[in-house]
C-alpha cells in the first residue's frame, strides 16, 4: 500500500487491513518466513511536524509458528505501536557529533512523493518475534527417544540416565 506524502493539512490517518501472504516477497531469503500471519489491522496516522513528517501507528495481528519444543502450532497474539520519522533520501545523515536518544523515533528515507509503507510494517513485526517461540508456557515437547509429543501422552519410553563425564572422579581418592 502506498501511502501519497502530498496529504493536505497537517495530518492524514489511515486505517487498513492486509490479508494474504503479503509480507513474502519482502524476505531476504529465498525460502521465505518460516511463521504466517492472521489479518494485520494497521491504524497510522502521517503528521507534519515542521519540516518533518512522522508516522506513528498501532498494530494488531496474530502471528502463527512452530512451537521450538512441540512442533505444534503457536500462535502469537501481537500488538505493537511504531513511530518513524520520515526524511528525503540523502538527509538521513546525522552530525557526527550527535547521539541518537532511546526515545527518538526510527529514522526512515524515501524517494519520491509516495512510501510503501508494507516494509515498516513487516519490520515492527518481526522485531517483536520471540527468539524461543512456545506454544504455552507449560509445553513439555516431543521425548528425545520416541518422539512422542509430552503434552499430548505420557511415552513408555525407557530412559537411561547419563551419567557427568566426571563421575568418575567421585570415587578418586585424593
Amino acid at each position: 500500500m502506498k501511502i501519497d506524502l502530498n496529504f493536505r493539512g497537517e495530518r492524514q490517518v489511515l486505517e487498513f487491513e492486509l490479508e494474504g501472504r503479503w509480507f513474502q516477497d519482502l524476505m531476504p531469503s529465498a525460502s521465505g518466513p518460516d511463521f504466517d500471519l492472521k489479518p494485520v489491522a494497521v491504524n497510522c496516522e502521517l503528521a507534519r511536524v515542521e519540516n518533518q513528517l512522522v508516522l506513528t501507528g498501532r498494530i494488531e495481528t496474530v502471528i502463527i509458528m512452530e512451537c521450538g519444543r512441540c512442533l505444534e502450532e503457536a500462535l502469537l497474539p501481537l500488538k505493537t505501536d511504531f513511530e518513524y520519522l520520515l526524511v528525503p533520501a540523502g538527509e538521513e545523515e546525522l552530525p557526527p557529533d550527535r547521539d541518537i536518544p532511546e526515545d527518538e523515533p526510527d529514522v526512515f528515507s524515501y524517494q519520491g512523493e509516495s512510501l510503501e509503507i508494507e516494509p515498516l510494517i513487516f519490520e515492527q513485526i518481526v522485531l517483536q518475534i520471540p527468539i524461543k517461540v512456545l506454544c504455552k508456557d507449560g509445553c513439555r515437547g516431543l521425548c528425545p527417544v520416541c518422539g512422542a509429543n509430552q503434552n499430548l501422552e505420557a511415552c513408555r519410553c525407557v530412559r537411561e540416565e547419563l551419567g557427568s563425564k566426571f563421575s568418575s572422579l567421585k570415587n578418586m581418592k585424593l
